[in-house]
């Protein structure tokens, strides 16, 4: 006589356990969302580099130490993980074309 009640708290748990995987899925989209793109990430470090008060040399010519310092500042700032064994091989350079820097883009118009 409780065949009728079993199967109804049996309905009743499955359903709980698929709001509570649907629930999962929907915090999973919200992370990726509110991921960050490798240009934001770029855009974001250079924005931070060029706000302090600090001139930092860069090139050839310059201690390359100083800036993978703060890379690593910035990278655990924003509490991401270390690079990948390899990583270098994912990660296209473009040729250097002078000592001179590139033209600045045009002003935006109204």
């Amino acid at each position: 006589m409780h065949e009728p009640r079993d199967r109804t708290e049996a309905w009743l748990r499955e359903e709980q356990k698929r709001k509570e995987e649907l629930d999962e899925l929907k915090n999973e989209i919200a992370k990726l969302k509110a991921a960050v793109s490798p240009s934001e990430a770029i855009f974001a470090f250079a924005g931070w580099l060029t706000s302090r008060p600090v001139v930092l040399p860069v090139g050839s010519t310059a201690d390359a130490a100083l800036m993978a310092d703060l890379v690593k500042q910035f990278v655990d700032a924003n509490g991401w993980a270390e690079p990948r064994e390899g990583w270098t091989g994912n990660i296209s350079i473009p040729q250097n074309q002078g000592a001179e820097p590139p033209e600045p883009a045009p002003a935006a118009t109204e």
